[in-house]
């Protein structure tokens, strides 16, 4: 069994985001998740944070794979095999965004799935706005391969590119890294999380620290925008890609550390 070397906890560190072309842009902001084992939640309950509806931190299983059948554990599994992969049965552990105050927006969810017998995948779930729609990538942890973009994120980068995953969790670090390249490397989108313990004094730490997550991340997202609109970048409309598309299965090695 592939062990990853991480606690359950909530994950806190910086987001990195650099723009090589058109033109320049780059940022970086701080950023806190939910990083948790699913088998898990029930005990790391507390005043502000849990499943319950009235909890003001709430890890709602219904906010992720949203309108698929089964508890959240079934429909990630379920993903997997509909995406190309071969799951059965292990531990999943989630890197997500939860509900604050009843608000609830992620830009990417990831669930780390570990099998008895080695398999182990990264299930990416991308959300986009304001089109308010997502997508799943699916990455082997054991053989990876760059994932072809088949999902418009951005209204300033077409579909015409491939990403290539860098995957470290260890010493309770959560260390993802998304190269979008074409001939050449056009943009990276990195974040770079620590483990904190799950209390209420930490979640308050956290949101003093970072402010309201899902709040702040749909500010910047269309403050960044802005920014670009300013700099000419070139705008792309929304793009569908093509239904055969949808399982991805790229040809280029990404990095996984353990």
């Amino acid at each position: 069994m592939t062990d990853l070397k991480v606690d359950s906890g909530i994950y806190q560190g910086l987001v990195f985001h650099k723009r090589y072309a058109p033109k320049l842009n780059s940022f970086k902001y701080s950023y806190y998740m939910a990083g948790v084992w699913l088998d898990e939640i029930k005990q790391k309950r507390s005043v502000l944070f849990g499943e319950q509806w009235y909890k003001p931190i709430r890890f709602n299983q219904n906010d992720y794979l949203k309108g698929e059948p089964g508890t959240l554990q079934q429909r990630i599994i379920n993903k997997i095999n509909t995406l190309g992969g071969q799951f059965r049965s292990g531990r999943i552990f989630a890197v997500a965004q939860c509900r604050h105050f009843g608000i609830y927006f992620s830009p990417i969810n990831l669930f780390f799935c570990i099998q008895d017998d080695g398999k182990s995948y990264m299930l990416a779930e991308v959300s986009n706005t304001p089109w308010n729609k997502r997508h799943y990538y699916l990455v082997d942890m054991v053989e990876p391969k760059a994932s072809q973009k088949t999902f418009h994120v951005s209204p300033f980068m077409d579909l015409n590119m491939k990403y290539h995953w860098k995957i470290s969790l260890r010493d309770n670090q959560v260390i993802i890294g998304i190269d979008n390249v074409t001939d050449e490397k056009i943009f990276n989108a990195s974040m770079a999380l620590r483990q904190k313990p799950i209390t209420d004094k930490q979640w308050f730490l956290s949101m003093l620290k970072v402010g309201v997550a899902t709040l702040k991340v749909v500010i910047l997202i269309y403050w960044q925008a802005l920014k670009l609109l300013c700099k000419r970048v070139p705008f792309v409309p929304y793009q569908q890609a093509p239904r055969a598309d949808e399982i991805n299965k790229g040809n280029n090695d990404g990095k996984i550390s353990y």
